[in-house]
């Protein structure tokens, strides 16, 4: 009788948090056709920046190229790496012609990951027909932060150059809130 009276207790006691926890499910686990949208977004995210990359180096001259060299060089074995004193020290070595090419690559590559990031949204709103896909995010800090980031050639020289200058290149993350 003992027996009966405490599993009846502790289902009474327990019950309340089961069915709090059925009714509190977060948005669905993704799908094998998600996840595969993600994967394909992030290999065109990839592809962009190498060609941006490729773009951006290929509008300097060979001299200016090596500069460039030195002044990352520089920064990769500097106590206190000035990344801000680097950027100005390119910006005053760049022609207006190589200047103006890398505004324009980069312009278009931020275009382009724009399209991407919409791309994917839509794709999961489909898959998600009763949710509401809120918002794709992921490193997209130089797309909408300071302008002078994205307005400035040798800033974006050395994201560029040091790997750090792309968004969404890492991780990213979709949030689904209930309609």
């Amino acid at each position: 009788m003992k027996l009966l009276v405490t599993a009846l207790s502790l289902g009474l006691l327990f019950a309340p948090g089961l069915v709090m926890a059925e009714n509190s499910a977060g948005p669905p686990a993704p799908s094998a056709a998600m996840d595969q949208s993600m994967e394909q977004a992030h290999a065109q995210m990839m592809q962009l920046q190498a060609q941006t990359r490729t773009a951006i180096l290929g509008s300097l001259t060979a001299a200016h190229r090596a500069a460039l060299a030195n002044i990352v060089g520089g920064l990769a074995v500097a106590p206190q790496p000035n990344r801000g004193a680097a950027a100005r020290q390119l910006d005053s070595l760049l022609s207006p012609a190589e200047g103006q090419a890398i505004l324009r690559a980069y312009a278009a590559y931020q275009a382009q990951i724009i399209v991407v990031g919409d791309r994917l949204r839509s794709q999961f709103e489909n898959q998600l027909p009763d949710q509401r896909v809120v918002a794709v995010s992921g490193n997209v800090r130089y797309l909408s932060g300071d302008e002078s980031e994205n307005s400035d050639p040798g800033r974006i020289l050395l994201r560029v150059t040091l790997g750090d200058n792309m968004p969404l290149g890492g991780g990213m993350m979709i949030h689904v809130a209930s309609p």
